[in-house]
């Protein structure tokens, strides 16, 4: 177990349509725009990698807005998988 594990940090990665994908660990959100919706809407959605459950989505006025709720709640998520990871051993 290196430190490496303790610093993970985010990724992103262009989606089509100027939306984002956000990593960090096996979890990643993605931050699209409704454009059709007027003032527009953009939407966040988080999934653990290799899963089609949604853990959570929300969406905001902003885009700034929509990718740090996004990285709000991946970094909660990851952090509590890492607490679970603690307990269990």
């Amino acid at each position: 177990m290196g430190e490496s594990n303790s610093q993970q940090e985010f990724t992103t990665e262009l989606l089509p349509d100027a939306g984002i994908r956000i990593r960090l660990a096996d979890h990643y959100a993605d931050v699209v725009c409704n454009h059709r919706s007027n003032p527009e809407i953009w939407h966040w959605v988080v999934q653990r990698e290799g899963s089609t459950e949604i853990l959570k989505w929300g969406q905001e006025r902003q885009r700034a807005n929509a990718e740090m709720a996004a990285r709000n709640y991946l970094r909660r998520v990851v952090d509590r998988g890492k607490l679970r990871l603690i307990k269990g051993s």
